[in-house]
């Protein structure tokens, strides 16, 4: 993701995106992301402070639209620990957790992995991940509830049309999370 590399360049810090979206505004377009840390020894800068959801009533804000969305976020992230979201990728924690499953399914394999699990995209139609290998860029695709059937519809194309279907290499229906071997051409990430 965009977003991931431009944290990284500013705050040398490893992030996963868990949403972000582009809110358009009548002077211009605000960016807002939610990101989980990876780089856990990783202090604030002297003039940052973190803030809870009792210091947005006091919070000087650009307007009503970002003190909205963050209060939507501290809702869904203190009170969603009990409720199956719609997106799972989005919740702290889900990245590592994919990424192993993703690292033993290569292990599994015998496939060698030649960098480490990187996210490509977060949205609400999927999560993606890829990691470069001996064989290739790797794949891991989760999809949403409400493309339960992705991975069947997948699995026939890939034998209707072994060229221009990714192979899956390995799935769990009950997650939803499916291992994909790159098929090359054009990188529309």
């Amino acid at each position: 993701e965009c977003f991931n590399r431009v944290v990284k360049k500013q705050f040398g810090i490893n992030v996963t995106t868990l949403y972000a979206l582009d809110t358009p505004n009548t002077e211009n377009v605000i960016k807002i992301a939610a990101f989980e840390n990876h780089t856990h020894e990783w202090e604030l800068p002297k003039r940052a402070r973190w803030i809870g959801r009792e210091a947005l009533d006091n919070l000087p804000l650009v307007g009503p639209l970002i003190r909205s969305v963050l209060e939507t976020w501290f809702a869904e992230f203190t009170e969603s620990n009990t409720v199956e979201p719609l997106m799972p990728w989005s919740k702290i924690g889900w990245f590592d957790e994919a990424a192993t499953w993703m690292t033993n399914q290569l292990h599994r394999l015998g496939i060698t992995a030649h960098s480490s699990v990187e996210q490509v995209k977060s949205f609400y139609t999927g999560g993606t991940l890829r990691v470069n290998t001996d064989v290739g860029y790797i794949y891991f695709k989760a999809v949403p509830h409400a493309f339960i059937r992705e991975m069947e519809i997948t699995q026939m194309l890939a034998q209707w049309f072994p060229a221009r279907i990714p192979v899956m290499l390995a799935a769990d229906s009950e997650r939803r999370w499916m291992l994909l071997r790159d098929i090359g051409g054009i990188d529309l990430s």
